[in-house]
């Protein structure tokens, strides 16, 4: 998603190792079936992840060292490192904004804002617009 709230670029990605995702399959309701047939192969993914992020100076998200942990293997180490090193994590924020000590999953920290989830929560698209509005009823001029 850019800064105007618009997503330019959602993928499903072609497993390449894995038969199965438990917690995946639990919670987003996915399967590596599942997005073998409508996923995209590992290198075309690649190349278009690697475009995008190339133009990005700041990564937000909610839990962003996991996101940024998970397109490790995507991106060039360089690429990875700077914006590791550009980043701003959504969830921390919201602790310390609201004095929290311990995890606030975004469903939580959304439904206690008045934040309504465009689509299914754990949907990317969905908890990506969901953690972009929180991001915004935080920083309101970021």
């Amino acid at each position: 998603m850019n800064e105007n709230r618009e997503i330019i670029y959602s993928a499903y990605v072609k497993p390449i190792n894995h038969t199965e995702w438990k917690k995946a399959q639990r919670i987003h309701k996915l399967s590596p079936s599942s997005i073998d047939k409508y996923g995209i192969e590992r290198t075309q993914f690649e190349s278009e992840v690697q475009a995008i992020f190339s133009k990005v100076k700041t990564v937000i998200g909610y839990n962003v060292d996991f996101d940024l942990n998970m397109l490790k293997d995507y991106i060039d180490i360089n690429e990875y490192n700077r914006l590791n090193t550009n980043k701003k994590c959504c969830m921390k924020e919201y602790q310390n904004v609201r004095g929290l000590s311990s995890y606030s999953k975004l469903s939580g920290a959304c439904k206690f804002e008045g934040i309504q989830f465009e689509g299914n929560a754990h949907g990317t698209e969905a908890d990506t617009k969901a953690c972009y509005d929180l991001w915004k009823k935080i920083h309101p001029d970021d």
